[in-house]
């Protein structure tokens, strides 16, 4: 007897969807929580499931999926150097007939980056001019200049110059036969000069001060004796305030006892003054490190949106200096963005550690001392005081070990004395400047809220050296710098059209091309002759030659003191005439003569980043003249492409230089398959040396994947490329003079062995790293394989195979991705409990676990679905539901966009 099967309830489906984009409270939830109300009323009977479906989590924030230019945003300014790489140019010759060199033929192609420069005068050391008409009343038959030279090791009381002729050999030394008679220069030959700080804020007295000590006295090292020295130098300065040079009264606590030695004055009274003009050139030194004020108790966990990766509150700081040689401001922003430097919080949003408890580490081994503080550095009503968080650490040459190639955090930099550097914060948010932890705001005497700029006070400036100068006939070169204006439409663009909206107007071109002007922000910028290009990005030798400084020839010659190649200046290479003109400050400027094609100008000098060695283009091959019909030279970057990435959600300098082209093979000398991108490299010793690298039977050998390009010192405004598009600062590179160093070009295998000004050249260090501050392209493993090498001769450039992969310097995520934390968790609150065990914050409300990497655009979506919820009992009624997108830890997840979206199934039997 067969029996009928019983019929079973049939499922019932429902799909219930909700999206955040429809949320009851937009102004209060964050993106990632939302409360919905459904459409109509759920009622959950005993045996029916609820069970997420598929989830959509919006990786992406809203507020980033968008760029927003303000009105105020709307004028772009970048600021950039030039770099040029010593390639093999396709010419038989390996010294190619284009270019001088000051390295031996043997030794190059050498694939170094030389950097375009500025030749400045020789800005020798410090000149004290004594003149009658400053010094009526005082004493004296003639006019006289001396020179303070840097005494190197100086000792360690400070700095020590000695004083010398700077004109003729000294004379033979002698004391003046009585005191008050006529001051003359042979009685200030041979003293010294000792530089001390005085912490004054009198601007007639200054920070520092010189004291003098007789011909004689000669430091040994020790503590000399508080009235060891004669006379005492301080500023000098006008009725505005200008300061003119020094000034030098006598100490009339002296302990010389020698009353002839007291030959500097006529009264010994302290009050009577002899001047010593400058010309207007400060007194220069080099800062080591110093000592900077940080905050230990600094918390980014204590501000409400430090938390938020898309608004990272890592600590930071901008120094700032001036150099007066070539009236600019230099700036570097060193910021700690590496993701142990972030603050840590538990579930419950209380801080486990600062961003500072990971820095103060590598830090705290340079602390200072309390008592080496200055008292007013100490009270809490400036600002400061034991409960305040403030100490002082000694900040050297520390280098972070989380960032790309580890760059330093202070290069040693040389500024003016009467420019003390400053600090300043380097987040500002909607355009006041936020606490970065070294930048203390409260104290109102050195900090200005104008400007937002900590002035260093020289009692921080420990570590300090003097700067060895060239001599008087030499040149003093420093990187160039070049500045572009651009205008973009104010308006809301994605990602996307922002990248492309900012690569064309980067390389858009005046049509017709006109020349560069020499000096964009003067009075009257007139164009010189037109030329290849209206981009400073990508220049030619024919536009550079135009751009040497007229004014201070002295003889048509390149060689002698004069034709600077610097960059800006008044003078204008123009096919008409510029009439005499008067600037703003009363200088007045000559005539300038109209220009013809057949006068050239001057081509800049290269330095190689290292400071030693040194590349000019070769005048007469480069410039397109009637006389000459040579090839212009290109250098620059051909294209600066700024892309975004929509896989890593960044923004990167995709490129900003000029790949090296090669010809194809030739038929009959034309070529047959075109140019194409390529790599070359370098084997480059003299013959007869062993390689550098004894254990490898190979010369030296050097890869370059770029024949040049440009490195930006400045982009503004800073709202727009570092806090909406979040490139990374430490991409800027300060052209601040670094490191310097004396060098003679002019040895006889050089190109400039007869350039007389060459034979003392102060030269300066730079760092350019590939995807830190440039961009290059990619070296594979591919690349160790040469693929028509000559490994058999030496000072061979041979290509390598093709490459289209860049190097690219990319900005950080618009989205922080936690490498560490695998998941999201799925909080639905308006349905029973689950039951969760395992996680170190228990909620029963998570009905579902999202893999973070199953991405789909700008979403990550769930692969399966969630926990079944099984109803037993009583009928539940669900009218709203609450949601959250949690973190692996159980807390929200912050940086999320808008649009998530949850699915749900009901399933009701019947």
């Amino acid at each position: 007897m067969s029996t009928n099967q019983q019929p079973q309830p049939v499922p019932d489906s429902k799909i219930i969807t909700l999206l955040e984009e429809n949320k009851l409270n937009p102004d209060i939830d964050p993106p990632g929580t939302f409360t919905i109300t459904l459409d109509e009323q759920v009622i959950l009977k005993d045996g029916d499931s609820l069970q997420m479906n598929k989830a959509f989590i919006d990786n992406t924030p809203a507020e980033t999926s968008f760029i927003e230019v303000t009105e105020e945003e709307r004028e772009i300014t970048i600021k950039h150097g030039i770099y040029l790489t010593d390639i093999h140019a396709n010419e038989t010759d390996s010294k190619p007939n284009w270019g001088r060199w000051s390295s031996d033929v043997a030794y190059r192609p050498d694939a170094k980056k030389y950097v375009m420069q500025n030749e400045q005068p020789s800005f020798g050391n410090t000149f004290l001019n004594w003149k009658l008409s400053d010094n009526t009343g005082t004493g004296g038959t003639q006019d006289f200049q001396v020179e303070l030279n840097s005494l190197v090791p100086e000792d360690n009381n400070g700095f020590e110059y000695e004083v010398i002729d700077s004109i003729t050999p000294p004379a033979t030394p002698a004391y003046p036969a009585s005191a008050g008679l006529p001051l003359d220069k042979p009685y200030m030959l041979g003293g010294h000069m000792i530089l001390k700080q005085t912490d004054s804020k009198d601007p007639l007295i200054g920070p520092y001060e010189f004291y003098f000590y007789p011909r004689g006295y000669t430091p040994t090292g020790s503590e000399p004796g508080p009235n060891d020295h004669t006379a005492v130098f301080q500023r000098w300065m006008n009725s505005e305030l200008k300061i003119q040079g020094w000034r030098a009264t006598i100490n009339p606590d002296s302990t010389e006892t020698i009353e002839e030695r007291k030959w500097l004055f006529t009264t010994v009274t302290g009050t009577d003054y002899n001047y010593f003009s400058t010309g207007g050139l400060p007194h220069m030194i080099q800062l080591n490190s110093f000592s900077m004020p940080m905050n230990n108790e600094w918390s980014p966990a204590s501000y409400k949106h430090s938390i938020d990766p898309t608004m990272p509150w890592f600590p930071g700081v901008t120094i700032q200096w001036y150099d007066p040689r070539t009236e600019s401001n230099h700036i570097q922003t060193k910021v700690f963005n590496a993701k142990p430097y972030a603050p840590l919080v538990d579930s419950s949003g209380n801080l486990v550690h600062s961003a500072m408890d990971v820095l103060y580490p590598e830090l705290k081994k340079y602390t200072i001392p309390r008592p080496e503080v200055p008292k007013e550095f100490q009270e809490a009503k400036y600002g400061w005081g034991p409960n305040s968080g403030w100490d002082w650490y000694q900040l050297k040459q520390f280098e972070d070990p989380y960032a790309k190639t580890s760059p330093e955090l202070l290069p040693p930099i040389v500024f003016s004395i009467d420019h003390p550097p400053t600090l300043k914060t380097w987040f500002f948010k909607d355009g006041v400047p936020e606490d970065a932890a070294f930048v203390n705001f409260k104290d109102t005497r050195y900090y200005n809220s104008k400007t937002f700029e900590f002035t260093c006070q020289p009692w921080q400036l420990r570590d300090t050296s003097p700067v060895v100068q060239p001599d008087a006939t030499g040149t003093t070169l420093l990187p160039r710098e070049y500045t572009s204006t651009f205008t973009i439409p104010s308006g809301k663009y994605t990602n996307e059209d922002f990248a492309k909206l900012l690569t064309d107007t980067f390389n858009s071109l005046t049509n017709p091309i006109v020349g560069l002007s020499n000096n964009p922000t003067g009075e009257q910028s007139i164009n010189n002759l037109a030329g290849f290009s209206s981009s400073y990005f990508y220049q030619t030798t024919y536009e550079s030659m135009q751009q040497y400084d007229g004014y201070s020839a002295t003889a048509s010659d390149p060689n002698v003191r004069g034709n600077l190649t610097r960059y800006p200046n008044n003078y204008v290479y123009s096919k008409v005439v510029i009439p005499e003109r008067t600037l703003y400050d009363g200088t007045v400027l000559a005539e300038i003569p109209a220009k013809t094609k057949t006068q050239g100008g001057f081509q800049p000098y290269w330095v190689s980043e290292d400071g030693q060695s040194l590349f000019q283009f070769d005048d007469g091959h480069t410039n397109p003249t009637s006389g000459v019909p040579g090839v212009a030279r290109g250098f620059g970057a051909s294209s600066v492409s700024v892309l975004f990435d929509e896989a890593e959600s960044a923004f990167s300098i995709a490129q900003a230089h000029t790949p090296i082209y090669s010809d194809g093979p030739t038929i009959g000398g034309q070529p047959t398959d075109g140019s194409e991108i390529i790599q070359q490299f370098a084997v480059s010793f003299p013959d007869g040396n062993p390689p550098v690298n004894t254990l490898s039977w190979l010369p030296t050998h050097k890869t370059a994947d770029a024949s040049s390009g440009i490195f930006f010192t400045s982009m503004e405004p800073e709202s727009l490329f570092f806090n909406k598009m979040r490139l990374d600062r430490n991409m800027l590179t300060t052209l601040g003079a670094q490191n310097p160093a004396i060098k003679n070009f002019t040895s006889t295998e050089s190109s400039f062995a007869t350039v007389t000004k060459l034979e003392s050249t102060m030269t300066h260090t730079m760092r350019l790293n590939k995807g830190v501050n440039i961009t290059g392209l990619f070296l594979g493993a591919d690349s160790l394989e040469q693929k028509n090498a000559n490994f058999g001769t030496v000072n061979s450039y041979t290509n390598q195979i093709a490459t289209s992969d860049l190097v690219s310097i990319t900005g950080q995520g618009l989205v922080v991705v936690s490498d560490d934390d695998p998941f999201y968790n799925i909080e639905i609150s308006g349905i029973n409990n689950q039951s969760i065990f395992g996680q170190s914050q228990k909620n029963n409300l998570v009905q579902a676990i999202v893999g973070k990497y199953y991405n789909n655009g700008t979403f990550t979506q769930s692969d399966g679905d969630g926990f079944m919820y099984v109803h037993k009992g009583e009928p539940l009624s669900i009218k709203n539901l609450r949601v959250r997108i949690l973190t692996s830890e159980g807390v929200p997840q912050t940086g999320l966009g808008g649009q998530s979206a949850v699915v749900l199934t009901l399933s009701t039997t019947k």
